[in-house]
């Protein structure tokens, strides 16, 4: 499943980003007005947009048996596999009139591209963020050597006070028992402990963000039909 929030992302000049509820999307708006009067930029997740607002319409005005809402899940599904994003801009009217181009004809395409090519550069500001930590006591119950949060937490102790430099009496049997509990997920505290080499912050899970810019276009896709070329 897509979720924006593991995307740090940059401020984009003086419009601070903002991460809808949902974590499905994300635009950028002034800190001072919560609004934008030039331009609008977000990115959202396209599978969830498709299955908010395509799929209901077509649902109703074709019917689940059709070969048409067979075909928008199929678009969802390769979306939500692929993790396709879509960018957004909107031109606010007082943008156009600063660039001049708000009049059609009289402005060349390449003016619009450099800011959308701009905008598609966005990836490039993405830094990975998607990484779970977890506690001792979490740990020991993940992996199943403790079956409660009470034994976890004590066994946490005593990592805690391996770590602030205590002397273990390694003839107790509950030292041994902890010991035990805690080299099941990494820690030993028969060993001296320093910093450079022990941490009691564990990683549970890490992932990478890998940009794919044009992924495969399945043979099933249907290309838009609708646009034309123009004089």
């Amino acid at each position: 499943m897509l979720t924006l929030n593991r995307y740090q992302l940059k401020k984009w000049g003086h419009y601070m980003p903002h991460l809808y509820d949902n974590e499905k999307t994300i635009d950028w708006k002034s800190p001072k007005r919560g609004a934008t009067r030039l331009v609008y930029r977000k990115v959202y997740d396209k599978a969830h947009d498709l299955h908010l607002h395509l799929k209901p319409k077509i649902k109703r005005s074709c019917g689940e048996d059709s070969k048409e809402y067979q075909y928008i899940l199929d678009v969802i599904n390769f979306c939500e596999q692929q993790g396709i994003v879509r960018f957004e801009q909107e031109l606010k009217s007082e943008f156009l009139q600063r660039q001049g181009l708000n009049y059609w004809g009289l402005m060349k395409e390449a003016d619009i591209m450099k800011l959308q090519d701009e905008f598609l550069k966005l990836d490039e500001q993405l830094k990975v963020t998607a990484i779970d930590y977890e506690s001792i006591a979490e740990a020991l119950i993940r992996v199943g050597v403790c079956n409660n949060t009470r034994s976890a937490n004590i066994t946490a102790m005593h990592a805690m006070d391996w770590k602030a430099g205590r002397i273990f009496n390694g003839s107790e049997r509950s030292y041994k028992t902890h010991r035990a509990r805690l080299r099941k997920i990494g820690l030993d505290i028969a060993i001296p402990f320093k910093e450079d080499r022990h941490c009691l912050t564990i990683v549970k899970r890490k992932e990478a963000i890998i940009v794919n810019k044009s992924p495969e276009i399945p043979t099933w896709y249907k290309m838009p039909s609708h646009l034309r070329l123009v004089a």
